[in-house]
C-alpha cells in the first residue's frame, strides 16, 4: 500500500516492485476539527506572537528545508517588517543548522520556535497564520498541507510531485532550491492572500480517513 502516487512510483523505481503489486491508499485527516478561538489570544501571548506570521509546522529535520525558509524570510524583512516567522514543532534530527542559521542571520527577535505544541494550539496557529510554508525537498504525502487547507489558510509549497498531488492547484508553488522564489511568494501572499483561499477546504475534504478506510476495505475484499 502506498500513500500517494509519488510513493508508489518511488517503490517501483527504487525497489523494482511491479506497479500491479502496489495499491494506492491516500492518507487522510480528521474533518471534525473545531478551532478554539476563545483561547487563541492566550496561545499567541504564550509564544510571544505579536504580529501577523508565516507558519512552518512540523518536525525539525533536513528534508523540511527550514534554513531555506529562514534565509528567504531574512530577505522578506528587508522591505516588509510586518510579519514574524513561527516555527512550530519538536526537534527531529540534524537540526543544529536551523539554529545556527537563525543566529547567523540575526533573526532571534523575528523568529519564534515553539518546540512541541498541543493539538489545540496546532489548529489555532494554523487558523491565524497568513499562510503555511511547506518548501520541503522530499515528502511522501503532505498531511500538514491538508490540515492547513481544512481551516482555510493558504499554502506556499514546493513544486514537488507529492505536494502537488495533495494540494492540486490550490497552493502557491515554488522551487525549493530557489530562495528568491520563496521570498517573492511571501510578498505575494501578504498582498493577495484572499486570492489563494478559494476552494481550500473542499480540496482537503477529498482526503479523509473515511475515504482511506473505504479504499483499504475494497482492496481487502478483492482477496477474500
Amino acid at each position: 500500500m502506498a500513500v500517494s502516487q509519488f510513493t508508489k512510483n518511488e517503490l517501483t523505481r527504487i525497489y523494482g516492485i511491479p506497479e500491479d503489486k502496489i495499491s494506492l491508499v491516500y492518507n487522510g485527516i480528521d474533518t471534525n476539527i473545531k478551532v478554539d478561538q476563545k483561547s487563541l489570544p492566550k496561545t499567541l501571548a504564550k509564544y510571544k506572537i505579536t504580529k501577523p506570521y508565516f507558519l512552518y509546522l512540523g518536525t525539525l529535520k533536513p528534508n523540511k528545508n527550514i534554513p531555506f525558509i529562514l534565509k528567504a524570510f531574512k530577505d522578506f524583512l528587508k522591505t516588509d517588517k510586518t510579519h514574524q516567522l513561527v516555527i512550530a514543532g519538536k526537534k527531529g534530527w540534524l537540526f543544529d543548522e536551523i539554529f545556527q542559521t537563525t543566529k547567523d542571520l540575526n533573526l532571534k527577535n523575528e523568529v519564534i520556535f515553539t518546540d512541541y505544541i498541543s493539538e489545540t494550539e496546532k489548529w489555532q496557529l494554523y487558523s491565524k497564520a497568513t499562510c503555511s510554508l511547506l518548501p520541503s525537498t522530499y515528502e511522501g504525502f503532505g498531511i500538514p498541507a491538508l490540515e492547513t487547507m481544512l481551516v482555510g489558510t493558504p499554502i506556499i509549497a514546493s513544486n514537488i510531485p507529492p505536494l502537488k498531488e495533495v494540494i492540486a492547484n490550490k497552493g502557491l508553488f515554488i522551487d525549493p532550491n530557489k530562495q528568491l522564489e520563496l521570498t517573492k511568494a511571501m510578498h505575494e501572499m501578504v498582498k493577495n492572500r484572499q486570492k489563494y483561499q478559494t476552494g481550500l477546504r473542499q480540496q482537503a475534504l477529498k482526503f479523509t480517513w473515511a475515504n482511506s478506510a473505504k479504499q483499504l476495505l475494497k482492496i481487502f475484499n478483492t482477496y477474500s
